[in-house]
């Protein structure tokens, strides 16, 4: 069940994280200091990359790839712009 445990405090920190309008680049900085303490179940971290990018007027769909040691996260972050600035909607993850 660590698997569980390590998508049940991701999501409890993805939440905390989009209340404050951030920029992607910020939230997902802020998600890799968080997974340092879980270093002994993803092992090392890798890389992150955008993988996808999807726009429809005032929606802005992006995804990316955490990879790790053991394993590699995928993240979806959902952008609404309201009044001409683009705020964090969602941001859910996909694979922990």
């Amino acid at each position: 069940m660590k698997t569980l445990q390590l998508a049940v405090d991701i999501s409890h920190m993805a939440m905390q994280r989009i209340r404050p309008a951030t920029s992607s680049a910020e939230l997902l900085n802020q998600t890799r200091e968080i997974l340092e303490n879980k270093a002994n179940e993803l092992g090392a971290y890798h890389t992150c990359n955008c993988i996808a990018q999807e726009k429809q007027d005032d929606i802005l769909v992006e995804e990316y790839k955490l990879a790790y040691e053991f394993k590699t996260l995928s993240f979806r972050l959902l952008y609404f712009r309201p009044r001409n600035a683009w705020q964090i909607q969602d941001f859910q993850i996909e694979n922990a």
